[in-house]
C-alpha cells in the first residue's frame, strides 16, 4: 500500500523546487514503490493532489506551447481536471492526446508545511 504522506512530500518537494508536471509525482512514486501497480500510484497522485490543492499548498497551472503558464486555474477546474486519466501521462504518452499539459507548482504554505515536516509518515 502506498503512503500517502509520501505522495504528498513528494508532490510538494517537486513543486517548491519549480513547475512540474502532474505525472513527476508518479514517477517518484515509482522510485518508492516499484513493486506497486500504475493504477495505485495514480489513485495515490490524485488523492495527495487533491488534499493539496484543498489545503492551499499548491495550485495547478496551464500550459501553452512553449511550457507552463504562471497563470494560476481555480481550486474547482483544477480538481475537476484531476478526473482525467490522460493529465497523469508524460509528454511522450500522450501522442494524438487533445488534453494539454497541466503543471503545478508548491505555496509558500505548502513549502512551510514541508519545512514542519506535516508530511512525514505518521
Amino acid at each position: 500500500m502506498i503512503d500517502i504522506y509520501i505522495a504528498k512530500s513528494l508532490a510538494v518537494s517537486y513543486g517548491v523546487e519549480d513547475y512540474t508536471g502532474l505525472y513527476e509525482v508518479i514517477w517518484g512514486l515509482n522510485t518508492q514503490y516499484p513493486e506497486a501497480d500504475h493504477e495505485a500510484k495514480v489513485r495515490a497522485a490524485e488523492r495527495a493532489m487533491r488534499f493539496l490543492l484543498d489545503a492551499g499548498h499548491v495550485q495547478l497551472h496551464g500550459s501553452r506551447q512553449e511550457g507552463p503558464t504562471e497563470e494560476t486555474l481555480s481550486l474547482e477546474v483544477a480538481l475537476r481536471l484531476l478526473d482525467d486519466p490522460a493529465i497523469w501521462k508524460p509528454p511522450l504518452e500522450r501522442s494524438g492526446l487533445p488534453v494539454p499539459i497541466y503543471w503545478f507548482t508548491a505555496t509558500e504554505a505548502g513549502g512551510d508545511a514541508l519545512e514542519r515536516r506535516e508530511y512525514e509518515s505518521l
